[in-house]
C-alpha cells in the first residue's frame, strides 16, 4: 500500500502525477511568497514594493492550491481527475484573461495561463492512457 493514498490502495499513475503537480505548485508558491521580486524576474517582469507584497499573497494562494492538489490526489478517485481537469481548462483561463484585461501583470498571468491548462491536458492524457491499459 502506498503511504500517500488515503484509501490504502496504491496511487494510480494519474494521481501520482496530480500529486507531483501539487508539489510543483507548492514550490512555486513558496518562491513567490519568499522572494517575489526574484520569481517575477524569472518571468521577465519586475515588481515595485507594493506589487511584491501582493505577489506574496498570490504565492500563499498558490501554496494552498498546491496543497489541495496533493490532498485530492491522495483520494485516488476518478472524479478528482475529471473535476480538476474541467476546472483548469475552463475557469482558470477565463479568470486569468479577465485579470490580464484588468491590468494584472501580463507575464505572471501568462505563466499560469499556459502552465495550468497544459498540466490539465497532460493529466487527461495520462488518465486516458490508464483507462486504455485497464481494459
Amino acid at each position: 500500500a502506498s503511504p500517500l493514498s488515503g484509501d490504502g490502495k496504491p496511487l494510480s499513475a494519474t494521481h501520482r502525477f496530480l500529486f507531483l503537480q501539487g508539489a510543483v505548485y507548492i514550490s512555486a508558491g513558496i518562491l513567490l511568497l519568499l522572494v517575489p521580486k526574484m520569481f517575477c524576474v524569472l518571468l521577465l517582469t519586475f515588481l515595485d514594493d507594493g506589487e511584491a507584497a501582493f505577489a506574496q499573497m498570490v504565492g500563499l494562494c498558490t501554496v494552498v492550491i498546491g496543497y489541495f492538489y496533493m490532498q485530492t490526489a491522495r483520494s485516488n478517485s476518478e472524479f478528482v481527475v475529471m473535476d480538476t481537469t474541467f476546472d483548469r481548462l475552463t475557469f482558470v483561463p477565463a479568470i486569468l484573461i479577465f485579470c490580464m484585461f484588468c491590468g494584472c501583470r501580463f507575464m505572471l498571468c501568462l505563466a499560469f495561463l499556459v502552465l495550468d491548462p497544459a498540466l490539465a491536458v497532460l493529466t487527461a492524457l495520462k488518465w486516458s492512457q490508464e483507462k486504455k491499459n485497464d481494459k
